[in-house]
């Protein structure tokens, strides 16, 4: 399966270390079963502010995975 498009902010918790999203995750991802495993790969880019450790000025950055994969063997009945 091909999945693709953006979400708004998916991590909050980035906001407790002073970062925030300044817009939508953006993903290119490929999601499969193997035998008894599931296995994603793809890409992701989040723009986030944050603070610069030495003038503490603000700027934006985007965080980007540009080639992940992952592969996760299922134990039981999972639902994914």
């Amino acid at each position: 399966m091909h999945l693709e498009g953006e979400e708004d902010c998916p991590i909050p918790e980035l906001e407790a270390d002073g970062t925030r999203c300044t817009g939508p995750l953006r993903y290119k991802i490929d999601i499969g079963m193997s035998g008894h495993a599931l296995w994603a790969n793809g890409s992701l880019v989040q723009p986030v502010e944050v603070n610069c450790v030495s003038c503490l000025e603000k700027f934006v950055y985007e965080i980007k995975a540009p080639a992940f994969a992952v592969h996760l063997e299922l134990a039981g009945p999972e639902t994914v």
